[in-house]
C-alpha cells in the first residue's frame, strides 16, 4: 500500500516537472526520419492560426525570443502565412519542430521563435508564420532555443550601401557536408533587387574567405 502511494506520488511529481508522455499514436503520426528522436513536446489548445503578427519581445515579462538570424524574417516578408494548426501536440525532435496539421519545420529553416503567455509564434526563413497556442509549454521553449541556436554555424552583419546591409547566416543542414548560407536583408531593402543581391554575394565571398566556412 505504501509502495503504491509512493509510486503514484512520484508519477504525479514527474508529470508536473516533465509533462505527460507523448501518446504513441501521436508519435507514430509524426513519421519520423531514420535517427530522428523526440526531445520535448507540449499540448496545444484550440485552433492555432498562421500569418499573425510577431509581437513577442526579448526580455519582457513572461515572454521569450530566440532569433535564428537576427530578429526578423528573411527578406522582410513576415506577412506571408502558413497553414492553420489545430488542437494536438507541438513536438520538438532532433531534426525539426512538428506542429498540428502535419507541419514539419526543419530547424535550419526556422528564423525566429517567440513565445508568451498565449502561445508560440514561429517565423520561417521563407517568411511563413506559424502560431500555436500553448497553455503549458513545459520544456518546449528551451528545446527550440537550443536547436535553433545549434543550427547556426556563423552569423555576420555586413553593410551594403547607404540604405542598409545584410546579415549573412550559415546554417547546418542535416545530411549536408557544407552549411547553407542565407541572406537576411535589413528592413526596407528589397531582397529581389539584383544590385543588392550582387553586393550580398560579393560580401558573402569575403566573409567565407575570412571565416574559412
Amino acid at each position: 500500500m505504501a509502495g503504491s502511494s509512493f509510486s503514484r506520488a512520484f508519477s504525479g511529481l514527474a508529470g508536473a516537472l516533465f509533462g505527460e508522455r507523448l501518446p504513441s499514436e501521436v508519435r507514430t503520426a509524426l513519421a519520423l526520419e531514420p535517427g530522428e528522436r523526440v526531445l520535448s513536446h507540449a499540448r496545444t489548445a484550440g485552433e492555432g492560426t498562421a500569418g499573425g503578427s510577431d509581437e513577442g519581445t526579448a526580455g519582457g515579462s513572461g515572454e521569450g525570443t530566440v532569433g535564428g538570424t537576427a530578429g526578423g524574417t528573411a527578406g522582410g516578408t513576415a506577412g506571408r502565412s502558413g497553414g492553420s494548426a489545430g488542437a494536438g501536440y507541438a513536438v520538438a525532435t532532433t531534426l525539426a519542430l512538428h506542429l498540428p496539421g502535419g507541419h514539419r519545420l526543419p530547424w535550419h529553416m526556422v528564423d525566429k521563435a517567440t513565445w508568451d503567455e498565449t502561445g508560440l509564434t514561429v517565423a520561417m526563413t521563407d517568411g511563413e508564420i506559424h502560431r500555436v497556442p500553448l497553455p503549458e509549454p513545459g520544456l518546449l521553449p528551451e528545446t527550440i532555443r537550443e536547436r535553433v541556436t545549434s543550427s547556426i554555424v556563423a552569423s555576420k552583419h555586413v553593410p551594403l550601401d547607404a540604405r542598409g546591409g545584410v546579415r549573412l547566416v550559415a546554417r547546418r543542414v542535416p545530411g549536408a557536408e557544407e552549411p547553407r548560407w542565407e541572406f537576411v536583408f535589413d528592413p526596407g531593402l528589397d531582397p529581389g533587387d539584383p544590385g543588392l543581391r550582387a553586393l550580398a554575394e560579393q560580401a558573402l565571398e569575403e566573409v567565407r574567405r575570412s571565416l574559412g566556412v
